[in-house]
């Protein structure tokens, strides 16, 4: 029978640790403090409060709401909100007439910000964009812009900020210098946010973008605004990230109702 023996090589290391009745930390008995990362500067950026962070999944959305001028309805949408786990809604449409250039609403913790809509020739509110922040992204929250009646430009804390801009385009059948004009706006409201920023641009565009021109289309053919889209992202260093991944297929042909959100795009 063979026996394996282990040899030991490690040697005691002599406690050198000073012994002394004195402490002079008053709390450590003679130990160096453990450290505890940097301090947090006053007013600064902290992780808790970041927008966007590695650990954390935030969802980013847009929509088209059609009005809620209603109480119920600003809150129903607030509910869904909550439901379905969204940190930011870009809103289209809204219909809110307010003197303030910028309006708060605190609704059951969470955050409706709006620019006010405008009054057509017959009296009825039409159009404006705004924003709904979740409890978490309304903690991030640093500026709200008001750049054009459909524009808003939100900026949140964090390393580096996040900055959404939500648009709400013409119509494809509006007046061409219209749509130029909007889309020479939404341009400069690009170049003005800092490059360091990780920058989202979502909204009604009310542009199609075709099988052409994109790998997960929701119709087969580019319209005007979407050629104006695709421009636009292609001169700003964009992406149109919503034509980047497959949709379910309806079994139904699209209602009316359907047709809306595939013309709600997201560019980052």
């Amino acid at each position: 029978m063979m026996t394996a023996t282990r040899s030991n090589t490690r040697v005691r290391v002599p406690n050198t640790t000073p012994t002394t009745d004195h402490d002079p930390g008053g709390s450590h008995d003679g130990l160096a403090p453990k450290p505890q990362g940097r301090n947090k500067p006053e007013g600064g950026t902290y992780k808790g409060r970041r927008l966007v962070n590695c650990r954390t999944v935030t969802t980013i959305s847009t929509l088209n709401v059609r009005t809620i001028r209603e109480a119920r309805s600003s809150e129903e949408l607030a509910a869904n909100l909550s439901l379905y786990g969204i940190d930011v809604l870009g809103i289209q449409e809204h219909r809110i007439v307010h003197e303030e250039e910028v309006r708060y609403e605190d609704i059951n913790g969470s955050m409706l910000i709006t620019t006010t809509a405008s009054r057509n020739q017959a009296g009825a509110a039409v159009g404006g964009v705004g924003i709904l922040l979740s409890s978490k992204a309304r903690g991030s929250l640093a500026k709200v812009t008001s750049n054009t009646a459909r524009i808003l430009t939100a900026s949140f804390q964090g390393n580096p900020a996040t900055t959404i801009i939500v648009t709400y385009c013409p119509t494809n059948t509006a007046e061409e210098d219209i749509v130029t004009s909007h889309y020479e706006d939404l341009a400069r409201t690009i170049e003005s946010i800092p490059a360091h920023h990780l920058l989202l641009v979502v909204g009604d565009f009310n542009a199609r973008i075709g099988s052409e021109d994109a790998k997960f289309p929701f119709h087969e053919e580019t319209n005007r605004n979407g050629r104006q889209l695709l421009d636009l992202a292609s001169e700003k260093d964009q992406v149109i990230s919503s034509t980047y991944f497959a949709r379910r297929q309806e079994s139904s042909g699209p209602s009316s109702a359907q047709e809306a959100p595939s013309t709600s795009w997201t560019m980052c």
